[in-house]
């Protein structure tokens, strides 16, 4: 929870605020105050994901990862023009609706987003998602509009130990700690 709002704030530097539910009023609150403590954004707490989506330009959802038979909530029309969604829980959250209705489908990894869509996951997604190593590489368009609304699903592959391996070589650079190697 708060890890990932200073992993946002790393790339959106002109985040105000942090919208937050969780099935569980305690988890909520306590994401609430460990954003507020260690991010220094107000966190509002909200009574239903609804309240929460509706007005999010950034949509990250972070439920119980991997679950079989999710339950979705989140419908198309929650979702507005120019919202980026990042779902860390694989497909727990999303209906297929709202995974049909964003512009770009994204994965960092297509082949395995297909496995896991083989063995029971990801039923809604769109036929033909794109790679995020495309968009990174100019192969393909990233956003091309400010109303474009764009769905991310990472698989946990190297990109997130890319982004923890940075945290930790910075704090380790900043302590004056660990062993320079010669690669």
């Amino acid at each position: 929870g708060a890890i990932e709002s200073r992993g946002l704030m790393e790339v959106l530097k002109d985040l105000q605020e942090v919208l937050a539910y969780s099935t569980r009023a305690e988890s909520a609150q306590q994401f609430s105050r460990e954003c507020q403590e260690r991010c220094g954004l107000p966190c509002t707490v909200c009574d239903s994901p609804l309240e929460a989506v509706r007005a999010a330009d950034v949509i990250v959802t972070a439920g119980p990862p991997i679950v079989r038979n999710p339950s979705p909530v989140i419908l198309p029309d929650w979702i507005q023009e120019g919202a980026f969604i990042c779902t860390l829980d694989y497909d727990s959250y999303l209906t297929p609706a709202a995974m049909h209705a964003v512009d770009s489908f994204v994965t960092d990894d297509v082949e395995q987003l297909l496995y896991c869509k083989g063995d029971g996951y990801f039923a809604g997604i769109p036929e033909h998602p794109l790679e995020l190593a495309e968009i990174v590489c100019r192969h393909k368009p990233g956003r091309q509009s400010e109303t474009e609304r764009i769905s991310s699903v990472h698989l946990g592959l190297a990109l997130e130990d890319v982004a923890t391996a940075r945290l930790i070589y910075l704090r380790a650079s900043e302590k004056g700690v660990g062993t320079h190697l010669e690669l």
